[in-house]
């Protein structure tokens, strides 16, 4: 994990360097260390709150790397969705279906209020 970690420190060392770049930096990470999956999901505050959709990586004992954590000022769980890039469709606007069945909380009143 340290090559990961020194990576990350190289590419993005800044919280402003990793703000909005998860998408960006997880592709990069992913050329750079094929061994990598990608992860796409969201996030959320611990003590509760919205989801917000980001993008992190797995190495093969699933251990997380992600290269833009550090621009979330804000202790989150991750929530994974799945192995891919997702479709404009899948991810803007959000797709109920999709996103309604994955996470157990969820109920149909409650989507637009928990995400972006």
């Amino acid at each position: 994990m340290k090559k990961y970690a020194d990576w990350i420190i190289e590419n993005y060392p800044t919280r402003a360097a990793a703000k909005n770049q998860c998408s960006v930096a997880v592709r990069r990470m992913v050329e750079d260390f094929p061994e990598l999956t990608l992860q796409a999901g969201v996030i959320r505050r611990e003590s509760g709150g919205r989801y917000i959709s980001h993008m992190w990586v797995c190495d093969g004992d699933d251990r997380k790397a992600d290269p833009t954590a550090h621009q979330f000022d804000f202790a989150f769980t991750y929530h994974f969705f799945c192995s891919r890039f997702l479709t404009r469709e899948e991810f803007q606007p959000m797709n109920r279906d999709l996103f309604l069945g994955i996470l157990p909380d969820f109920t149909p009143g409650e989507a637009d209020e928990k995400f972006l």
